[in-house]
């Protein structure tokens, strides 16, 4: 089988051949052929409780230079290609594979095409990364059964976690989905290969120039929250108004009739022992400032929309409008009026 590991760099794609194929392999004592930068065997064995001498004779690290004339057939004497023995059962890892066998209208030599044609069927697997499938010669290409595709995820401010989206072959060269999850990093993976070229020190996520998701959506929550805030406040006074304080309810003079009263025609009687109240509305925006009044009020004269978003001087900024019906601007009021 012929898996390709696709992202962009440090997304995940040599530390899943590290993991997932490579160490397993190891431990099963099934010969591993690898083009990956750092690989060290004194580590790898310590990880998987083994002795160093057992995982070099298991693990044959490969050069550069190498690459193009170690995987490669021969022909025996009747013409037939041959997959060299050492390859059988063997599982071959190479990274940054668009190198040695770029896209391009020439074809691969016959056996360089032949070896990836037979490798599957002598018993072998192969693991093979880029950043981008379509730079990977179409012969190789074509052969590859499983696809994964490994996603940062910076951008929503996890920097321990990667995404990884699976994909199984429909026909050559084509894929569809089945499946992805989100998983974790296991930081005692990194050691046992250089993720980055030797002599680099900047190992940190690079978070300039931009923001996550959850800094971008800051701006846009703090819009709403105002918004929601006078909304509910406007709905909660709707249905306030009018209710009156038991406290408030004051007892007036008796209003039973005295002897000899004469009423005029129409004139409401009351009934002995019936007091006349005070009907007293309260007023649901007494407690407010005049300032935070003239915002609530705004919302009966017109409804509110987000004017526009910006950033001045390196700070987020947001303007409000109160339009009427007509789409005529009553008011327009930004964050920092708003917060005082």
């Amino acid at each position: 089988m012929l898996v390709f590991n696709e992202g962009v760099p440090r997304a995940g794609k040599s530390y899943d051949a590290v993991k997932n194929h490579i160490l397993p392999a190891i431990k099963k004592g099934r010969r591993v052929f690898a083009r990956l930068n750092g690989l060290r065997h004194d580590r790898i064995a310590k990880h998987l409780g083994m002795q160093e001498k057992d995982v070099c004779d298991l693990l044959l690290l490969v050069d550069t230079k190498d690459v193009a004339k170690l995987f490669a057939c021969t022909q025996d004497e009747s013409g037939k290609w041959c997959i060299p023995d050492d390859f059988k059962d063997a599982l071959v890892v190479i990274d940054e594979v668009h190198e040695f066998y770029v896209n391009e209208r020439k074809p691969l030599e016959p056996a360089v095409e032949n070896f990836w044609a037979l490798l599957g069927q002598n018993g072998g697997d192969a693991v093979i990364m880029t950043q981008w499938i379509n730079r990977l010669h179409s012969a190789v290409k074509a052969r590859i059964e499983k696809k994964n595709t490994f996603q940062k995820l910076t951008a929503v401010g996890m920097k321990s976690r990667y995404r990884v989206t699976y994909f199984h072959t429909t026909s050559p060269g084509k894929f569809e989905k089945v499946g992805g999850q989100t998983l974790k990093y296991d930081p005692a993976i990194f050691p046992l290969y250089d993720g980055y070229a030797p002599g680099a020190e900047n190992t940190e996520v690079y978070e300039e120039g931009g923001k996550n998701v959850w800094a971008a959506m800051a701006v846009r929550a703090v819009i709403f929250l105002v918004v929601g805030g006078i909304g509910l406040y406007f709905f909660a006074s709707y249905f306030n108004k009018g209710k009156q304080p038991a406290h408030a309810a004051a007892t007036g003079p008796s209003s039973t009739p005295a002897v000899g009263q004469v009423f005029k025609p129409g004139e409401l009687v009351s009934a002995p022992g019936q007091h006349a109240v005070a009907a007293v509305v309260a007023d649901p925006l007494a407690d407010l400032a005049p300032e935070q009044r003239y915002v609530i009020e705004l919302a009966a004269k017109g409804r509110i929309r987000v004017a526009a978003i910006a950033q001045v001087g390196g700070q987020d900024r947001a303007w409000l409008q109160w339009i009427d019906t007509s789409n005529v601007v009553l008011e327009q009021l930004d964050l920092g009026q708003l917060r005082a």
